[in-house]
C-alpha cells in the first residue's frame, strides 16, 4: 500500500533479522549503516512518485553529503 499524498514515511530500513540490530534500528540511506534510534542522526528529504514525503536518515554529516551530491 503506498502512502496517501503528502504523507511521511522513513526511507531507511528495519532489520530486526540481524544479531546487531534492534527492531526499531534503521538503516543509512547512503551506505546502510545500521542506525541507533536514541541518537541523532541528520536527514534528507525528497518526494515519491505519488508527490508523498520521504525522509531519508544518514549515519552522519558525510554521508548526508555523499547523497545529496
Amino acid at each position: 500500500m503506498r502512502p496517501q499524498r503528502g504523507v511521511t514515511r522513513i526511507e531507511s530500513e528495519s532489520h530486526p533479522e540481524r544479531s546487531d540490530a534492534s527492531a526499531t534500528d534503521r538503516t543509512c540511506s547512503n551506505c546502510g549503516r545500521i542506525l541507533k534510534t536514541g541518537e541523532w542522526h541528520p536527514v534528507g528529504t525528497g518526494t515519491d512518485p505519488d508527490g508523498g514525503l520521504v525522509l531519508h536518515v544518514f549515519c552522519d554529516e558525510d554521508c548526508q553529503t555523499t547523497w545529496t551530491e
